[in-house]
């Protein structure tokens, strides 16, 4: 746990404490090139004033931070993010992306 807290404050800012990042699914993805990789994903409900505002504390990685709602995730969400993202959303313990 104490992996994803460090990697929330460095990519985003925010703090959290070590009881609320709760695993809600795995991503299995393979890319467009056959290159694989798993993720667990992580949630955690934001409050700002607890954890203080999200924002963008790598740059030179990524171009913003934004939210979004669940259904309604840009046209160019990696499909890994993507994947991430149904599976919170169907309650799934596995989500496999770019198998087909």
């Amino acid at each position: 746990m104490s992996a994803v807290i460090r990697e929330a404050r460095e990519e985003i800012g925010v703090v959290l404490a070590p009881d609320e990042p709760q695993m809600i699914t795995t991503v299995h993805h393979r890319n467009a090139v056959g290159l694989a990789r798993i993720g667990l994903v992580f949630v955690v409900s934001h409050d700002p004033q607890r954890h203080g505002e999200a924002a963008n504390t790598e740059p030179h990685k990524c171009a913003k931070v934004e939210w979004f709602p669940v259904d309604m995730l840009p046209s160019n969400t990696y499909a890994y993010t993507a994947a991430a993202v149904v599976g919170y959303r169907e309650d799934a313990r596995l989500r496999l992306s770019g198998w087909q």
